[in-house]
């Protein structure tokens, strides 16, 4: 729907998302994001900035550069066309809640494309056990399929909640993200580095180990970008 308004409005509409949230990007033509963006990460290190929000800033022009455009459906979804558009936090919860077990069917398959254990799928178990989370997800990202935001984003929103369980995903991260770069860049700049960052910039929990190496990759994906 949202895409339906703005498409004609706007000759690039593009959209930046993060757990539950998502930032619109309007742009009067579908040029590169102006070179002002990246004075404007330059002039933020002498900001005084942690070196975290440096790694944030800096990032943020390639989010910018590799946002999701929008697509206008030719057709609604098979029996959404009557279906009102949720509006509240509960109507939100309820729309993610019907959508979820289609999802997880999705996972699932790719889960079994990749060779992984898909009978993880839908249970803690497959977040705690890297053999499965990560060729799924890497089977995920490389079809290009949504639900590769899954895991960064189930990483991310439970240390907010001050759990530490996956901070296995953090460290996979810093350790790959050059090569992720190479192999899966939109999803690494639209999903799983921001994710990363999120974690390590999260005031809830002690530092993590790996903190330090992923703002070193993270400087070096953006530097060659």
């Amino acid at each position: 729907m949202l895409a339906g308004l703005l498409a004609p409005l706007w000759p690039h509409a593009a959209y930046l998302s993060c757990r539950r949230n998502m930032t619109v990007v309007l742009r009067d033509t579908r040029e590169d994001v102006p070179s002002e963006t990246g004075r404007g990460a330059e002039a933020g290190r002498g900001a005084r900035l942690s070196r975290t929000d440096e790694a944030v800033l800096a990032l943020q022009r390639l989010r910018l550069a590799r946002a999701a455009d929008f697509r206008v459906a030719a057709d609604p979804p098979e029996g959404d066309a009557d279906r009102a558009v949720p509006r509240t936090p509960e109507q939100l919860d309820a729309e993610m809640a019907r959508r979820w077990p289609e999802m997880l069917a999705e996972v699932r398959a790719h889960a079994e494309a990749a060779g992984a254990d898909a009978s993880a799928v839908g249970t803690r178990e497959f977040y705690r056990r890297r053999e499965v989370a990560v060729p799924t997800t890497l089977e995920l990202a490389r079809r290009g399929h949504p639900a590769a935001a899954l895991l960064p984003t189930v990483a991310a929103a439970l240390t907010f909640g001050g759990d530490t369980s996956l901070g296995w995903y953090g460290d996979w991260i810093a350790e790959e993200a050059e090569s992720l770069a190479a192999e899966h860049p939109e999803w690494l700049t639209r999903t799983a580095l921001p994710q990363a960052l999120a974690m390590a910039a999260n005031p809830l929990v002690p530092e993590w180990s790996w903190t330090n190496r992923l703002l070193k990759r993270t400087s070096a994906v953006t530097a060659a970008s």
